[in-house]
């Protein structure tokens, strides 16, 4: 009889050792999706097709045609579909196929990374957005922060005078080309430190030389498998004539492709039914759109 309860007390024993660790496994466990669920996002996404998105940069998950928070390390690939991004300033992206992009930064001074592909933007004069590539750190000038200053809202419904419309191409070698249909962007390349303004019109090719940021070539990586990244760079450079080493606004273009003529048609984004962005309170017939975080 005592043999009995002993074993019955040992027994007990074991059930309540393994239930407080299975207990203190699974609160290790919440930690960090409790820890994420607190932060605040840096803005929405959408996507479509086989578009992905992994959150802490490791778990990737299909990016849902409804709107999906993003922070800070979360990681974006398009495969052969399309991904939407509306930052909480008003930014915001059309990811195109096979495009791989990153998230840094804060709320209030976001840093979108392109690692490869192409991206149309429209970014508000008064964003603290960067965008980055292997080659060339873009963003606004600070004569157009200033003068939209007054009268840029983050959550407004239709695009602004005063904002950036343009579109980015990514090769998979690093190099980079932006045009800009509207606004004016500071530029500073990493092979050449010195600042220099991109105007309405212009289209400048910049290439990699030298070694860039290691987090591109990890984000460079996560691109699917046997998926080839980038885009037709024949495409991408249209008919237009680039001349080496050109001047650029405020400072000396060395090695960089100058090009003041036709930009890709850039008319969707530029007026605001590209990004299709619904924010809180509109009309909710449109669920592909992220609305404003």
């Amino acid at each position: 009889m005592r043999m009995i309860f002993h074993d019955r007390s040992f027994l007990i024993r074991c059930t309540y050792t393994t239930l407080a660790a299975f207990l203190a496994w699974s609160i290790t466990a919440a930690v960090p999706s409790t820890v994420r669920a607190a932060e605040l996002p840096l803005g929405l996404a959408t996507g479509s097709k086989e578009a992905h998105m992994a959150i802490d940069g490791k778990q990737w998950t299909s990016l849902p045609g409804s709107s999906s928070p993003v922070y800070e390390g979360t990681m974006i690939r398009t495969g052969k579909g399309t991904a939407s991004l509306l930052l909480k300033d008003g930014t915001q992206f059309e990811l195109q196929p096979r495009t791989v992009v990153g998230l840094s930064g804060s709320r209030t001074a976001p840093v979108v990374k392109i690692a490869v592909g192409r991206v149309f933007f429209r970014v508000p004069a008064t964003s603290q957005t960067a965008i980055v590539t292997p080659s060339v750190r873009y963003q606004a000038t600070a004569s157009n922060r200033q003068e939209g200053a007054a009268i840029v809202r983050a959550a407004a419904t239709t695009p602004l005078s005063t904002d950036l419309v343009g579109e980015i191409v990514v090769n998979p070698r690093g190099g980079s080309r932006v045009g800009l249909q509207k606004g004016e962007m500071l530029t500073n390349s990493v092979s050449d430190p010195g600042l220099h303004i991109i105007k309405t019109g212009q289209s400048v090719y910049i290439p990699k030389v030298g070694p860039s940021d290691p987090s591109f070539g990890i984000l460079l990586a996560q691109a699917l498998p046997d998926e080839p990244v980038g885009t037709d760079e024949s495409a991408a450079a249209g008919t237009e004539n680039t001349l080496e080493g050109g001047m650029l606004s405020g400072g000396t273009g060395a090695g960089t492709g100058v090009t003041v003529g036709t930009l890709v048609t850039l008319g969707v984004i530029g007026a605001g039914v590209g990004l299709g962005v619904a924010f809180s309170g509109d009309d909710d017939n449109d669920k592909s759109s992220p609305s404003a975080p």
